[in-house]
């Protein structure tokens, strides 16, 4: 290196965080000296043989904003417009990517979100096989333009930050959808357990191949031959069960495809305008309605591949009887086709969602257009390499605390979660060097079809090895087992997810005495009867909209029955009459559990159980 480089992460409007020491670094050439100006301080250092250099400044308190100027060799580097005040780094995988522009309300979010005491710091995605030095992307102050394809829990959860401290906050988010939180981890801790053997197998097993170039759509061939006419004559089409990959039919391509579905509609919704909900179509699609186009999802939408579609129908196109839904779908690489999940595909009155004509099953299709399969590469799934390509290069800039939303991608082993959740914690606070400084994580909201908590659950395991993080220090726990929907994995409303995970940085990384949600605290069983307690129940606990629900109660032998369950102040006792003597019990134990327990504060229980008993991810490694 023979001229003087900062890392992307040292850039005009950025955050400095307030009362910590401050390692600015960067690269030279080798043994040349670096001087670094920030307020009344001067530090210098030397690169070192390989051209790298590092200084520490003294910490900083609040103040105007300030300048930072680097020089070496002659050439001087200036940073602009710094504030002092807390950073926050924020991760995870698709519900953390999640943009604000794709949240509930997010047109009022946007409309109020010129806030220049947030700046906002979004890692560009990469996926490294070795530790990297550097990211590609710089600092932006918070406005509408800014924001809008920023996190919206990571949004949420810096606002309220900023309103309740009155601070500077500045908001880092490195997250990618559908990871896993071993390709978070340093691979040194990953092979110090045996318990993650299996994804160090994993890891060693996989053979990295350069993603090719995605297929380009060369044209919508099929609207021209009248393939989303309602009178087209589709005998000669096949059939395929959606929602499903193309693949997983047995069509092993890229390319173009179109779908058709004829539905009846009752006389009482002709001429009324209509909301057709697809799930997601990977990667995109055009979609017709009689004949006409009603929408289209293509690369200008962030996260096209996880975007729900939802297209309005003008009720001039309605009619009763049958009428003709055409989907063309152009995959540019990897899995293809309309991906449901099934809960989310329907029809139904624009002002009556809840009368609706279910979508999922069988679908007519053709294929326009077959190109050759590609693959997209796999790598950000893999052990280690999004902490080397998206975390390494951030160390050690120095931080507030960290947020984390992800499970999702592990639900299936959360068993092994307990562990992995923790040693990643670790070792992120160890390559920092800054103590045990805040983590706050998200516990996975209710999704998939609404069940009791009688069986095992693997997404309720997930949420057990959640909830056993706050057993290491400093930690947070955002319970969100209310506002998730059981037809999206991404549930839209992100903003309470951001306020709660803001609670409980208040009061890990602050001290603030803020609400919390209730946590099971013991249990006493004696005279057919369970007596359980809880912490943070906050003058009591409350059932919304009737008696409280979602307790299971067994004996000896496991078998859980519902349980009537009474609200005595921060106590619920529960009985069965077919468990007469009760020896266990669990609240909220599903995917998506029937549940409605809540504190005074207004935030609701945490799910939990009291016995032991093996999982169902157990074994899952």
């Amino acid at each position: 290196m023979a001229t003087l480089r900062l890392p992307a992460v040292f850039s005009d409007h950025m955050v400095l965080q307030r009362d910590l020491p401050l390692p600015v670094w960067g690269w030279a050439k080798p043994g040349e000296t670096v001087s670094v100006r920030l307020a009344d301080q001067l530090v210098s250092g030397v690169a070192d043989a390989k051209g790298r250099w590092c200084v520490t400044l003294s910490p900083l308190a609040l103040g105007a904003p300030v300048e930072m100027a680097i020089a070496a060799g002659g050439s001087t580097t200036t940073i602009r417009d710094i504030l002092i005040g807390d950073v926050w780094l924020c991760s995870g995988q698709s519900n953390m990517e999640w943009t604000l522009q794709n949240c509930d309300n997010a047109e009022s979010a946007l409309a109020d979100a010129d806030q220049p005491q947030i700046r906002l710091l979004k890692i560009t995605k990469n996926s490294a096989p070795a530790p990297a030095d550097d990211i590609q992307s710089g600092w932006d102050v918070c406005k509408p333009e800014t924001v809008a394809s920023f996190s919206g829990v990571a949004y949420f959860f810096g606002r309220h930050l900023q309103r309740e401290i009155g601070v500077p906050i500045g908001l880092i988010n490195s997250s990618w959808g559908g990871t896993t939180a071993e390709a978070w981890t340093p691979l040194g801790d990953l092979r110090s357990d045996a318990d993650f053997q299996r994804i160090i197998e994993r890891l060693e097993a996989f053979k990295p191949v350069a993603a090719p170039e995605p297929h380009q759509d060369p044209g919508n061939k099929g609207f021209d031959l009248g393939w989303a006419a309602p009178d087209l004559d589709d005998s000669d089409w096949e059939t395929m069960d959606i929602p499903r990959s193309w693949e997983s039919h047995g069509l092993d391509m890229d390319g173009s495809v179109w779908f058709r579905r004829t539905v009846d509609l009752p006389a009482d919704w002709a001429g009324k305008p209509l909301t057709l909900n697809l799930g997601v179509a990977d990667d995109f699609d055009t979609t017709y309605f009689n004949g006409q186009e009603i929408g289209t999802t293509g690369k200008s939408t962030p996260n096209w591949w996880t975007t729900h579609r939802r297209y309005e129908i003008d009720g001039s196109l309605v009619k009763a009887g049958k009428n003709t839904i055409g989907v063309r779908v152009f995959d540019q690489w990897a899995q293809g086709g309309l991906l449901g999940p099934e809960l989310t595909m329907n029809l139904h009155s624009s002002g009556d969602p809840a009368n609706k004509i279910p979508l999922g099953g069988y679908w007519k299709y053709k294929i326009e257009l077959a190109l050759p399969s590609r693959s997209a590469g796999g790598t950000a799934v893999q052990a280690t390499s999004l902490y080397n390509g998206m975390i390494h290069p951030l160390i050690p800039f120095a931080l507030r605390g960290a947020t984390w939303y992800q499970g999702e991608s592990n639900a299936d082993r959360g068993f092994q979660y307990r562990k992995l959740l923790p040693a990643m914690i670790r070792s992120w606070r160890r390559e920092w060097g800054q103590g045990d400084f805040p983590f706050v994580v998200v516990q996975l909201a209710n999704y998939q079809n609404p069940a009791d908590s009688r069986q095992g659950s693997p997404w309720a395991e997930l949420r057990e090895a959640q909830a056993m993080v706050l057993q290491q220090a400093n930690t947070g726990l955002a319970v969100t087992i209310d506002i998730g929907q059981a037809d999206d994995i991404h549930p839209r409303n992100k903003k309470d997810v951001g306020i709660r995970l803001a609670y409980e940085a208040l009061r890990v990384g602050y001290g603030r005495s803020v609400p919390r949600s209730p946590m099971f605290a013991s249990a006493a069983f004696s005279g057919g009867k369970a007596v359980l307690k809880f912490d943070h129940a906050d003058d009591g606990l409350v059932a919304r909209d009737g008696g409280p629900v979602g307790f299971v109660i067994a004996g000896d032998d496991l078998v859980f029955h519902p349980a009537k369950a009474v609200i005595d102040g921060a106590t619920v006792i529960l009985t069965s009459e077919q468990v007469l003597n009760p020896t266990a019990a669990r609240y909220a134990w599903s995917s998506n559990p029937t549940c409605n327990l809540y504190n005074r504060a207004g935030l609701p229980m945490c799910p939990f159980r009291t016995d032991n008993a093996r999982g169902v991810t157990a074994a899952l490694q």
